[in-house]
């Protein structure tokens, strides 16, 4: 409507204008479309329509489904564009109908009829909200004469993709029977007693039950314990990029990944340490800090996929680690596990200090990034990554903390059979 008023006043203007100076040139270039144009103000059409959408998920792509409905009589041209989150990036066919961020469509729609659309979005990991659509009616020369925001808040969201990963064989300074409320433990050499087993030769005596024994004649009973065998791990995933791969689109690109695989590992020890009925707690590190206190069960995983999926990443070390080096009892229990998985940076090393200083047992797994990076130069951008690499790495094995490092062009089943496993065994032998 605004269009169509601002176009009759400019030409009413050119119209008095070829009056006033008795230009009968302009006055007859003005006067048809003039005329036009309230024939056409005079004859509008009412407008009722019903828009909805739905945004369903997949695990390459958000497909946005339209539905316009036509509650009044047959109208020449409809818009309908809706601004679209700026993470997201539209796939190749999306592109020759997009306008920036915008999804547009316009079609002609009669009477009683509705009108059906879709479009698909690149999927990426994060929360994500779709909520204003602007809905245009024009007639058949394209000028918009009713325009309306329809508002539809839907929020959709895509997590880490969670892999399988067998038992993680950690070694802590602290264990415990049992996990949760319900005490399911097993027998092995704790302290808590689990039941009575028949002795064996290699057996201490100290724990022969001679009451019970008393009431066999044949029978020699021995005392068996629960085994200890569930822990406390604090879980830490560094979402902050450093320097080392900063330049082109395809060292950006190799970023990108490089953080969702981070997350996607996070994840799936997350998942493996609490199916071993460890309790867990999480601290992710990106734009800001993000806490998940330790829990069990199918409802912690749950709380943890959700940290991980707003996990932003950050190119520098704005976030204050003072805290969790000083006061690290703050986030996770006294002599828990502390698994880090982070590229590192010098500023890292007091913390990790810290932690061990404070009785925790350190993991760290280092993501190796260098190996996603295609292209032409890929071979000298890796050979200089792991130049730059190389002397901070090693000012961390001086202090004595063993490092694992994961080459993320490796699938997780081989990270974990020829990496992750045998590490672990190791250091639960230097421990």
């Amino acid at each position: 409507m605004e269009q169509t008023k601002s176009l009759q006043l400019l030409f009413v203007i050119f119209f008095v204008m070829g009056l006033v100076t008795t230009n009968v040139t302009l006055v007859a270039m003005s006067l048809f479309p003039l005329a036009y144009l309230l024939a056409a103000a005079a004859t509008q059409r009412p407008v009722k329509l019903k828009v909805s959408r739905d945004v369903a998920t997949s695990e390459s792509h958000f497909t946005l489904s339209y539905q316009v409905e036509n509650l009044a009589s047959s109208l020449q041209l409809i818009y309908l564009k809706e601004a679209i989150p700026e993470a997201l990036a539209l796939n190749e066919q999306a592109l020759n109908q997009a306008n920036g961020t915008s999804v547009t469509m316009a079609a002609p729609l009669t009477q009683k009829r509705v009108f059906n659309h879709q479009h698909e979005l690149v999927a990426k990991r994060g929360h994500f909200e779709f909520s204003d659509m602007e809905i245009s009616v024009a007639d058949f020369i394209g000028q918009v004469y009713h325009r309306e925001n329809a508002r539809d808040v839907q929020t959709v969201s895509k997590a880490p993709v969670a892999k399988h990963m067998g038992s993680i064989p950690l070694k802590s300074n602290k264990t415990f029977g049992f996990n949760g409320v319900v005490a399911a433990g097993k027998a092995g050499t704790g302290e808590a007693f689990f039941g009575l087993t028949q002795y064996q030769d290699q057996m201490s005596s100290r724990g022969i039950n001679w009451r019970a024994s008393a009431k066999h004649e044949e029978l020699l009973l021995a005392n068996e314990f629960e085994q200890d065998s569930n822990m406390n791990v604090g879980l830490i995933v560094d979402g902050r990029q450093h320097g080392h791969l900063h330049g082109s689109s395809e060292l950006a690109k190799a970023l990108a990944t490089c953080l969702d695989n981070t997350l996607s590992l996070g994840l799936t020890m997350a998942k493996s340490l609490l199916n071993s009925g460890h309790r867990l707690g999480l601290l992710t590190l990106g734009q800001k800090m993000d806490y998940v206190y330790p829990n069990f069960g199918r409802r912690q995983l749950l709380k943890i996929e959700q940290a991980l999926t707003k996990v932003e990443p950050s190119t520098g070390s704005e976030i204050n680690l003072w805290a969790l080096e000083q006061k690290p009892t703050m986030y996770f229990p006294n002599k828990a596990n502390i698994v880090f998985i982070s590229q590192l940076q010098p500023s890292d090393l007091p913390l990790l200090k810290g932690l061990k200083r404070a009785g925790y047992c350190i993991t760290v797994i280092v993501p190796d990034p260098s190996g996603l990076v295609t292209g032409e130069h890929h071979e000298q951008i890796k050979a200089l990554y792991h130049l730059a690499r190389q002397n901070i790495l090693d000012k961390f094995r001086q202090q004595g903390f063993y490092l694992i490092n994961w080459q993320m062009e490796q699938s997780f089943n081989a990270f974990y059979h020829q990496k992750l496993l045998p590490a672990l065994r190791l250091q639960r032998k230097m421990k």
